[in-house]
């Protein structure tokens, strides 16, 4: 067996067996302070496409889409994500990059509440990186869907527990 051959058949051991390594750990029931998460906090029982985090106070939580930041985000998505901090807090969104289907069809909508159908305070697509979204309550929930064509990179967002004392205004772009 010559050099090259020897080498191929070696970097394609290497690849075999790192394999694991070569895509992000898909596992949705991978939540960040799990362990603290109190029994009211969980709402939903479907941990395959919900997620439940509790940010508790002056902590955060990162959220991101699938396979972020490594891939573009899969076709068909359909994530939940549901957030709950301690009575008399808000939750506030920072979005740390934010880059979805330039043609609009992928979406990322985020509301009050426990349920993820009622209550929606935001629709966001593009590539602008939005202003930071503030819960009215101490829960809230997001949604991320994607349909069958262009992918991109995706989101990053910080979750944070946050006084409910002070204003937060809200400044979105407006297009003509």
């Amino acid at each position: 067996m010559g050099k090259m051959n020897r080498l191929f058949v070696l970097l394609l051991a290497v690849f075999i067996a790192g394999n694991d390594c070569a895509f992000p750990n898909d596992d949705t029931n991978d939540i960040k302070n799990e362990k603290n998460i109190p029994d009211e906090a969980v709402f939903r029982e479907n941990r395959a496409t919900n997620r439940t985090a509790y940010i508790s106070a002056e902590s955060n939580y990162t959220i991101t889409s699938k396979w972020y930041p490594y891939y573009a985000y899969p076709n068909n998505a359909d994530d939940v994500w549901y957030l709950q901090t301690d009575k008399g807090r808000r939750i506030q969104l920072t979005f740390v990059t934010f880059r979805l289907d330039y043609l609009g069809n992928d979406y990322l909508k985020g509301g009050d509440g426990e349920d993820a159908s009622t209550a929606q305070l935001f629709s966001l697509s593009g590539s602008v990186i939005p202003t930071d979204k503030v819960s009215s309550g101490n829960k809230m929930w997001l949604r991320f869907t994607s349909d069958d064509s262009v992918s991109s990179a995706g989101f990053k967002i910080v979750a944070q527990s946050v006084s409910m004392t002070g204003t937060y205004i809200w400044y979105d772009q407006i297009y003509p």
